[in-house]
């Protein structure tokens, strides 16, 4: 699942590249065209084209990537309760003989370590929009890519 999120946020990211690039485009054509009056190739514009190309290409693979993702995760099989060690269908595992779930709870230490889901609940994962690294909620710029968070 942190795959499926981290592919559509780097198609995102892309995709912004690919709308800053068109604007570039059209500025360059712009550009030219308002200095000699015709639209025609340049290296600079040509370049452009290039660069567009290439994050097509690049949003076009991590599509597929991501399209290959989901169909595994949707025909991964559910887990049943063949394994003996976990009753009624479920997924979480038996309790060793002899032991009631009070006594689970009370052998549990009192401090949550990070390992515990308790210890993460209520907690948010910040990631750069754009190189999708994680990030601290604070950071203005990324420590990755060194762009902006926001703006």
């Amino acid at each position: 699942m942190l795959e499926i999120s981290r592919l559509t946020f780097l198609i995102r990211g892309k995709r912004e590249n690919e709308n800053e690039l068109y604007a570039k485009l059209g500025r360059s054509i712009y550009q030219r065209w308002t200095q000699t009056g015709e639209v025609e190739l340049t290296d600079r514009t040509r370049a452009v084209l290039l660069n567009i190309k290439a994050v097509r290409e690049k949003i076009e693979e991590l599509e597929e990537q991501l399209t290959e993702l989901k169909k595994e995760v949707a025909t991964s099989p559910v887990e049943t309760s063949q394994d003996p060690s976990r009753p009624n269908g479920t997924n979480h595992p038996a309790l060793p003989p002899g032991h009631t779930l009070v006594d689970a709870r009370q052998k549990q230490p009192a401090e949550k370590d990070e390992a515990s889901w308790d210890a993460w609940e209520g907690r948010a994962i910040f990631l750069c929009p754009r190189c999708q690294e994680q990030v601290r909620e604070e950071t203005s710029a990324c420590p990755h890519c060194r762009q902006p968070i926001y703006g």
